[in-house]
């Protein structure tokens, strides 16, 4: 298994959980399909765009399996691409009982037609691929890939029309089965040329009760002649690894697919414990047709849409369609990918807000944010229609926020900004809301800058040194004053908390207590050196970094390595009600140890011998499945995503009673404090909670980039994005949180 390490102001995470599930377009194409196997350069001069578009209706070797409506996906989404997103016809390639011969879904085709992508994509080409038919589960293989572990011992596998049986012998899968693994391998090859993806999956794993006229895409193990004895044995080894949920045969997701690049995103159509289905559409129409209901309402949704739709927007617009269609208990999609805030077939990254107004049960309007994305009372947003409504990017009035929870706000009407109060009537569920002011109170920075620290020690500060603390102060004045400041200028001598000061030759930026030391500091204090080019952005970087850290620090309530609750007999907590989710760090022999030892507090702090491997096991105690995200704060206020990774799309559910344990890490000595993690638990409804989208580069990083020329990286709009990831720009999660459905708290170490 391949580590990690913490270093002081870096910490790099190789973590083992990967997950992902990967939805994948069908589509029939009339007219023939034409599959080119000349490579292209990987520079051109206009980009293209391809799709692969896979039904599986006919399975060769169980008529049972059968299923209508991936051929009917095919030719419609096909439709779509070539009249709505100008795709050309020769660049679609359909695998389907319709077209036949050499173009039917069996595993090979699919596997040459993946490989043709690869081949004649590059840079910049945009690239869908759909999967729509049966889903299945197949024992893990053995001996497991220990990169991409799975908790409950199974893989996932797609069904392709001349899917066999188990094969119990060297073999150990059922044959012409696509798992996780080998369609993780296929798309990375497509992405590593350059070009996009956007992988569509419309199938599942999951059997449940359906409504009459529907069917389900799932077909059971035991149809495919597995032996329960193989899954006992696949999840024996991964209990032996510290793995399980805790629900049975509960997947991670629908497929494993592996962190991929940031031109990837993908659409699954259910959690792992929902079916997906496919019925007659249009709903209450003539002349329906049987259809995948994630493919039938992505067509829908971009057939409609007035503007263009972000990867987020789209998914949240096909979760409020399900709504309305009445389906309140599921199926939910996925989307997971570091490009689900690009525009669909496109390279924008409009930073759009994923803030939405919500009707508060009690009468109102919520925001489904609250101060873990940075809102405070006071602050005030615009609101806009939905993005598939016309006008959608005209303003329809203004909301303020009247109370911020921890992930939700409760906000008001407001007259702002030249337009009228809102009526309620304007107002509807969904509706898009931006960020406009921002009221940081009395959260805000105090900063000062001192211009005589050096007459402490009797040095003289050079000329040059006083001209740019004078130059300091008047820039950090400018800034102060701008609406959304985060900070605030005070005299020295009133309690600052953090101060701008001449040491040495250098100006720095110190904590108002290592700005009273005189003399040398000692090794391990923060100091961040202000450059003298570009010294008002630096300071701009470094006060919002510091700010955005402590602030998500301050949102915990004081923990301890483990949150201790009364617990019953089972390991439940007795209160039916509550989230107790409890964190252990664990020390591991070597990169090979799955199993590790809890890491004890030494009187009252925790501490960790340097180059030590260890890992974190985060276990359910409540009565409910919840969502959790470990958020690594780091010496030099970097915040990164523990578990599950940025844009990895891991599967961050554990069922009540199940455990997870995540990847690992070696420590090395901190420079400053104590190594801290953030843990943030939520009850499980719907899309997956993930707060990795918090994330942020820490001052080092900061520091890198503002001495190279142009500093390309913060003014990318992936830097962008980071930037303002806790003020509404980020991909956060869209759904309403009820009052006490989520716990945070605070676990830290010290390493020796």
């Amino acid at each position: 298994m391949s580590g990690a390490r913490f270093n002081g102001a870096e910490l790099i995470l190789s973590l083992m959980l990967a997950g992902s599930a990967a939805t994948i377009l069908a589509a029939t194409a009339p007219g023939g399909n034409q599959s080119t196997a000349a490579a292209r350069p990987a520079a051109q001069d206009s980009a293209r765009r391809f799709a692969l578009l896979v039904g599986c209706t006919k399975y060769d070797n169980n008529r049972s399996f059968r299923l209508v409506g991936p051929g009917n996906d095919v030719e419609l989404l096909r439709t779509v691409l070539v009249d709505k997103f100008k795709f050309p016809a020769e660049n679609i390639v359909v695998l389907s009982e319709k077209v036949g011969g050499r173009f039917r879904p069996t595993h090979d085709d699919i596997a040459r037609e993946f490989a043709e992508l690869a081949k004649k994509s590059g840079s910049g080409d945009q690239v869908v691929v759909l999967l729509g038919g049966h889903g299945s589960q197949q024992p893990e293989q053995n001996p497991p890939d220990l990169r991409y572990p799975k908790p409950n011992g199974r893989d996932q596998i797609f069904l392709p029309a001349d899917i066999g049986i188990w094969n119990g012998g060297k073999q150990q899968s059922v044959v012409n089965a696509i798992p996780d693994h080998e369609l993780r391998k296929w798309t990375k090859a497509v992405t590593a040329t350059g070009a996009s993806l956007w992988l569509i999956v419309d199938s599942c794993c999951s059997g449940a009760t359906l409504r009459g006229d529907e069917t389900p895409r799932k077909v059971s193990p035991e149809d495919l002649a597995i032996p329960e004895s193989a899954f006992a044995e696949a999840a024996d080894r991964a209990r032996q690894r510290g793995g399980t949920r805790g629900g049975g045969d509960e997947p991670a997701h629908l497929f494993e697919l592996d962190e991929q690049s940031p031109n990837f995103v993908a659409l699954y159509a259910a959690r792992p414990d929902e079916p997906t289905v496919e019925r007659p559409f249009p709903i209450d129409g003539e002349n329906q047709q049987n259809h995948g209901l994630l493919t039938y309402t992505v067509c829908e949704i971009l057939e409609r849409a007035a503007g263009d739709l972000t990867y987020a927007e789209l998914h949240k617009l096909i979760c409020d369609r399900y709504t309305q269609m009445g389906r309140t208990t599921g199926p939910k999609p996925l989307i997971e990918g570091l490009a689900r805030e690009r525009e669909v077939f496109g390279t924008a990254v409009p930073g759009r807000s994923q803030f939405n107004l919500l009707q508060n049960p009690s009468g109102g309007w919520k925001l489904n944010a609250g101060r873990l994305q940075g809102l405070t009372a006071g602050s005030i947003l615009a609101v806009y229609p939905p993005r598939d409504r016309k006008n959608a990017d005209q303003a329809i009035g203004h909301v303020r926020i009247k109370l911020a929870n921890t992930l939700d706000s409760t906000v008001v009407p407001y007259d702002y900004g030249g337009l009228p109060t809102p009526a309620e009537d304007d107002l509807v569920p969904g509706a898009r809301c931006e960020l406009v002011y921002m009221d940081y109170g009395a959260l805000r920075l105090k900063m000062a800058v001192d211009k005589l620290a050096n007459a402490r020690d009797k040095k003289v500060v050079a000329a040059d040194l006083i001209a740019r603390l004078e130059q300091a102060d008047r820039e950090l004045r400018e800034l102060a004053g701008k609406p959304g400041a985060l900070f605030m200028l005070v005299d020295r001598g009133q309690r600052p908390d953090w101060v701008v000061q001449a040491r040495g030759k250098e100006i720095v930026l110190l904590s108002a207590d290592a700005a009273d030391i005189e003399g040398d500091l000692p090794a391990e204090t923060p100091r961040f050196v202000v450059p003298a080019r570009s010294a008002a952005k630096a300071l701009a970087e470094y006060t919002s970094h510091i700010f955005r850290a402590q602030n998500l620090l301050n949102l915990t309530s004081p923990g301890t390595q483990i949150h201790r609750v009364a617990r019953d007999a089972n390991g439940l907590a007795t209160d039916a009600t509550a989230i107790d989710v409890e964190v252990e760090m664990l020390k591991l022999r070597d990169e090979n140890d799955t199993q590790g030892t809890p890491i004890r507090a030494e009187g009252h702090e925790v501490t960790v011998p340097a180059g030590q491997w260890v890992a974190w096991r985060i276990n359910n105690h409540s009565h409910f499945k919840i969502d959790v995200t470990l958020l690594f704060v780091d010496s030099e206020f970097g915040i990164l995503s523990a578990f599950p990774r940025a844009g990895s799309g891991t599967d961050n559910m554990i069922t009540p009673g199940g455990h997870i344990l995540t990847g690992q890490a070696t420590t090395t000595p901190t420079t400053y404090n104590l190594d801290q993690m953030v843990v943030i638990a939520t009850k499980s409804e719907g899309q997956p909670i993930d707060f990795s989208v918090l994330e942020q580069s820490n001052l080092a990083a900061v520091r890198g980039a503002l001495r190279g020329a142009g500093d390309p990286t913060l003014d990318s709009p992936l830097g962008q994005l980071c930037q303002n990831a806790l003020y509404g720009t980020g991909g956060t999660r869209g759904l309403e949180m009820k009052v006490n459905t989520h716990q945070m708290y605070l676990m830290s170490w010290r390493v020796k």
